[in-house]
């Protein structure tokens, strides 16, 4: 079993939330993402573009690696700092955690350098944005902790969200 987009989405928030903090461009190496999204800022577009088609192998890569899942130890949250502190040209970011997760996440930091392209736009289900999307997830595996609905319980949560502008994902 293999995670989700929205694991992927939840990584991309904490590169978002680590470049802030230490003044760095958040460059998005995940393709099928560029096949959806556009970044808003022309110039962060052109300087990401040239990040892409540049050859990054055997260069001075500094790498963060920061899962909320797996076995492997966490990183050290101050070898953390001095990668992102320092004055590599780069600082490459896997993961889907923040350490401590800030509280002050900016509203809609998403949106603020990512737009849907129109090919993501025309597949939505729906012509009128909804308020709220409720995504229920199916567990990974049998000994997932995090358990799915069972059929009663999904049915009553669907006609409790019926008619509110609430939209299911299943």
């Amino acid at each position: 079993a293999g995670q989700g987009s929205g694991n992927l989405l939840q990584g991309l928030l904490a590169a978002q939330l680590f470049g802030l903090e230490f003044k760095r461009t958040v460059c998005v190496a995940w393709a099928s993402f560029h096949e959806v999204f556009e970044y808003r800022n022309p110039d962060h577009a052109k300087l990401c573009s040239s990040y892409r088609t540049a050859s990054h192998s055997g260069s001075h890569r500094f790498q963060v690696s920061l899962w909320n899942f797996g076995s492997g130890k966490q990183p050290n949250e101050c070898d953390i700092y001095d990668i992102m502190s320092s004055d590599a040209t780069e600082a490459w970011y896997s993961g889907n955690t923040y350490p401590g997760w800030r509280t002050d996440i900016p509203h809609n930091l998403f949106h603020q350098y990512y737009r849907a392209k129109p090919i993501l736009l025309q597949a939505l289900p729906y012509t009128e944005q909804p308020k709220v999307v409720v995504h229920l997830r199916c567990p990974d595996g049998k000994n997932d902790a995090k358990r799915g609905f069972d059929d009663e319980s999904l049915e009553y949560l669907g006609n409790m969200l019926r008619g509110n502008g609430t939209y299911l994902v299943t």
